[in-house]
């Protein structure tokens, strides 16, 4: 796998992260259908976006991190 593929999977994985961690934070104050939906689809995503960057050995941990801790800093 060349830098601009582990790039791109890195990114992803980050992205979907970031996604999973607001849409888990918005179903907290919003309890609807709706909300849920939207925030079990985010957590699949990310799950499979890190299954993939498992299986490539790439710091799925590492990367997760930084999400939440982006995630923390945004929220205040």
């Amino acid at each position: 796998m060349n830098k601009k593929e582990k790039g791109f999977l890195e990114n992803n994985l980050y992205e979907c992260e970031m996604s999973r961690l607001r849409t888990a934070a918005k179903m907290k104050d919003k309890k609807t259908k709706e909300s849920r939906f939207v925030a079990h689809a985010a957590k699949f995503a990310a799950e499979e976006a890190a299954y993939i960057c498992r299986n490539f050995g790439l710091d799925v941990e590492g990367i997760r991190a930084k999400a939440q801790e982006t995630f923390e800093f945004e929220k205040g």
